[in-house]
């Protein structure tokens, strides 16, 4: 499903009787703010269920305990012309082909450069690591230059505003449905009238029992997107 399969899904379904809606399309100017909530309503989903996972390779010094899962800690962030700091200079080895987006929702595990996985939040391990936040892995006792695989459960790309009309959703078949309802119910909610509001907690309890009925009938598989173990193949040798 594309950006403009969902438009035309929503303006011939869930927004149907609103002005926002003509034909099979939502009026330019109302598009900004329909994106606005599918992108909301896709994190709330990608939260969810574990529908996309990703890894990151961190690189551990001597003095740093506390490693910040952002962007701007990216080795391709990094300016020569404008470095950074001693104490702010970047840790996460990402490649120019494939930069970190910053898409981290919960660190779903840790491994060494030997693919072992290192224990994580355990505090009768001597080894763990540990997510004090969720963007954070904290490492008690880091070496200069160790290396460690963080796996993670990812966001789903952010969609633009602009040269929206080919971007991919993806999203599984079962929960397009769940992400139109969620739209609905917050397009209903904010026209702040008693009518729209009760029909935007109508779509807000149908976005929850579809939800339910994925997770009872264990209908939502998950997309890896790299490996967490294969350091070589990730140039990291």
């Amino acid at each position: 499903m594309n950006v403009t399969e969902l438009l035309n899904d929503l303006a011939i379904g869930e927004l149907s009787n609103l002005s926002m809606a003509e034909g099979n399309t939502i009026l330019p100017a109302k598009v900004p703010q329909i994106i606005k909530y599918a992108n909301e309503g896709l994190l709330r989903l990608y939260t969810k269920f574990l529908l996309k996972e990703n890894d990151l390779i961190l690189e551990t010094r001597v003095g740093t305990t506390y490693y910040h899962l952002l962007k701007r800690f990216a080795y391709s962030q990094y300016d020569e012309s404008n470095p950074p700091a001693e104490w702010d200079m970047p840790y996460i080895m990402d490649l120019g082909k494939e930069p970190f987006k910053e898409d981290v929702i919960k660190v779903l595990g840790v491994y060494d450069f030997n693919g072992v996985a290192v224990p994580l939040n355990d505090t009768e391990q001597r080894r763990s690591v540990f997510t004090p936040q969720a963007l954070m892995l904290q490492v008690p006792n880091p070496r200069d230059g160790e290396t460690l695989s963080v796996q993670y459960q990812a966001k789903h790309d952010v969609i633009p505003v602009t040269d929206y009309s080919d971007i991919v959703i993806t999203l599984p078949e079962v929960l397009r449905s769940a992400l139109n309802a969620y739209i609905a119910s917050k397009v209903y909610m904010h026209m702040n009238t008693a009518e729209t509001t009760a029909k935007g907690q109508e779509h807000s309890i149908i976005y929850e029992v579809l939800c339910q009925d994925a997770i009872d009938m264990d209908l939502v598989s998950t997309s890896s997107s790299t490996t967490n173990t294969k350091f070589q193949i990730r140039g990291w040798k």
